[in-house]
C-alpha cells in the first residue's frame, strides 16, 4: 500500500471519529470507554445517565466526584465545549451549567497546613459561562448561595473569575477576581452587592450596600468590608444599619488572623449569611498583637489580644432562629496556639452568665461558668420556663465521640428543686452518663 492510500486511510479514519463524536450517545460511550481502559482517572467520578456528544456536549443526570473526605455532587449537568481547541493546549468551554451543586466537606483537619507548590493547570482554560442554579456546602463550613453566573479563565499565569451574579441570605453580589499560578500567589479581589435589612419598627426592608476587597500576596493578605444604607435612602434614620472591618489575614500562619478591627450597628447577621440567626448587633471587635510579648529563653512567645463587646436588640430562642443573647463582653488572648478566655459576661434569658476558659490546643476546652436567673426558654422554646442558677465547671472536647461535655461540678437550681453531681454528654451519639442528685419537694432522686 502507497504513502497516499495510508494517508487516505488515516484520513478516512480522523473523518468517521470525527463524524462519530458528534453522533448522540457517543459522550456515554466515550465515558464507558474512559472507564474500562483509564479507571486510574474515573475511579473517583460517577457519572449517571449521560446523553449528547462527544463533539458538542451534553447532558448528564448527575456527576458525583468523590475523594480524601471531599464530595461533589452535581444534578442536570449540561454541557457545551470546543474539544478541537485542545490541539492548541486550550480547553475551550463555551457553558457549564448544573441544577444543583452539594459540597460535602468532611476532609481531616490538617494538623500543620502548608500554602500549596503551584496553582497551575496543565493546559489553558476558557469557559465563557457557568451557572449554577442552587450551590450548597456542609462540613466544616456551612453555606448555600443560589442564581450564581460568571465565566471563568487559566492563561498559564493567571487564574481570572467574573461572579455576575449570585443570591447569599437577603443579599445579591457580583465581583471579580485574579489569582497569580506562581508564588507568591498575588490576589486582587473585589466583591459589591446590595442587601435588604429588615427593622423591627418598619414593615419595609432597608437597601444596603456591601463593597469588600482583598489584596496581596495569598499568604498574607489585607482585607477590607463595609456595609451602608444604599445611596440616600432612609437618611433620616438615626440608627441606620452599617458595619466596616479591616483585617490582616494570613491563613497558613499559627494566628491566621494577627489584626482585625470591626464596628457594626443594627446588623442582622442572618441577612447576611445564611446559616446565622436574625440579629440586630451593635458593638465592636478586635484582634491586636501584645506588645509585651512573653519571652522563653531567647525565644519571644507570641500572643494577641481579642475584645468583644456587643447589644442584640432582638434577642430570642435559638430554634426560633434569633440569638438568645442581649448582650455580650468579652476579653481574651491568643497564645502560642492556644486561647485564654479571661473573662465572658453575657446577658441571655432575663438573666446572666458569666464565665471563664481557656483551650489546650484547638480541639479542648476547659471552662468555668455562674448562671443567675436564666430562664431556659428563651433559650430554647421547647424547655421549661423556671429561671436557674448554679455554677459548673467543665471541658469541651471537639473530637471525643464527634462532640462531648464532660461537667466535673454541676450546680443548678430553681426556685423549688435543686441538681447537682456529674454529667458526661455527647450531642452527636445522643449518649454519655450521669450521677447526679435531684431534689425538690417531696422528691428525693439518685439519677446514675
Amino acid at each position: 500500500m502507497g504513502i497516499f492510500s495510508v494517508l487516505a486511510v488515516l484520513v478516512l479514519l480522523v473523518a468517521g471519529l470525527w463524524w462519530w463524536a458528534g453522533t448522540d450517545g457517543s459522550l456515554a460511550t466515550g465515558l464507558r470507554w474512559a472507564d474500562s481502559y483509564a479507571p486510574h482517572l474515573t475511579k473517583s467520578l460517577t457519572v449517571q445517565n449521560p446523553s449528547g456528544s462527544l463533539r458538542k456536549g451534553g447532558h448528564v443526570d448527575r456527576v458525583i466526584w468523590q475523594q480524601d473526605g471531599l464530595t461533589v455532587d452535581a444534578r442536570d449537568v449540561e454541557l457545551s465545549w470546543q474539544p478541537w481547541a485542545l490541539t492548541s493546549g486550550t480547553l475551550k468551554l463555551d457553558s457549564l451549567r448544573a441544577a444543583s451543586v452539594l459540597v460535602d466537606d468532611q476532609q481531616p483537619k490538617a494538623v500543620n497546613p502548608a500554602p500549596p507548590e503551584s496553582l497551575r493547570l496543565p493546559v489553558r482554560v476558557v469557559l465563557d459561562a457557568f451557572a449554577i442554579a442552587q450551590l450548597n456546602i456542609t462540613g466544616a463550613t456551612v453555606f448555600s448561595a443560589s442564581g450564581i453566573a460568571g465565566n471563568y479563565s487559566f492563561d498559564a499565569q493567571q487564574h481570572a473569575l467574573e461572579l455576575m451574579r449570585a443570591k447569599v441570605a437577603s443579599g445579591n453580589y457580583s465581583g471579580r477576581a485574579s489569582l497569580a499560578a506562581d508564588k507568591p500567589f498575588a490576589l486582587n479581589a473585589a466583591l459589591a452587592g446590595t442587601v435588604s435589612a429588615a427593622l423591627p419598627d418598619s414593615q419595609k426592608p432597608l437597601p444596603l450596600s456591601f463593597k469588600a476587597t482583598a489584596l496581596g500576596p495569598l499568604a498574607d493578605l489585607q482585607m477590607r468590608a463595609t456595609l451602608q444604607v444604599n445611596g440616600d435612602a432612609n437618611k433620616t434614620l438615626a440608627t441606620q444599619p452599617k458595619a466596616s472591618i479591616t483585617a490582616h489575614i494570613t491563613p497558613w500562619a499559627v494566628q491566621p488572623v494577627p489584626k482585625a478591627d470591626a464596628v457594626f450597628q443594627n446588623l442582622d447577621a442572618a441577612a447576611l449569611w445564611p446559616a446565622a440567626p436574625q440579629t440586630l448587633l451593635t458593638g465592636s471587635a478586635s484582634v491586636a498583637p501584645i506588645t509585651s510579648s512573653m519571652t522563653s529563653g531567647s525565644a519571644s512567645v507570641a500572643a494577641w489580644a481579642l475584645q468583644l463587646q456587643a447589644v442584640n436588640r432582638t434577642p430570642g430562642p435559638w430554634d426560633k432562629n434569633r440569638l438568645p443573647i442581649a448582650s455580650l463582653t468579652t476579653s481574651a488572648e491568643w497564645r502560642d496556639g492556644a486561647v485564654l478566655v479571661k473573662s465572658l459576661n453575657a446577658r441571655l434569658g432575663g438573666g446572666e452568665l458569666v464565665a471563664s476558659g481557656q483551650s489546650a490546643g484547638t480541639q479542648t476546652w476547659a471552662f468555668q461558668a455562674a448562671l443567675k436567673n436564666v430562664n431556659p426558654q428563651a433559650l430554647h422554646s421547647q424547655l421549661a420556663a423556671l429561671p436557674l442558677e448554679g455554677q459548673a465547671k467543665g471541658s469541651w472536647n471537639a473530637v471525643l465521640a464527634g462532640g462531648t461535655l464532660a461537667l466535673s461540678t454541676l450546680q443548678l437550681k430553681t426556685s423549688e428543686a435543686q441538681l447537682n453531681g456529674t454529667l458526661v454528654f455527647a450531642p452527636a451519639s445522643r449518649g454519655g452518663k450521669a450521677d447526679l442528685n435531684l431534689t425538690a419537694p417531696g422528691l428525693v432522686a439518685k439519677v446514675q
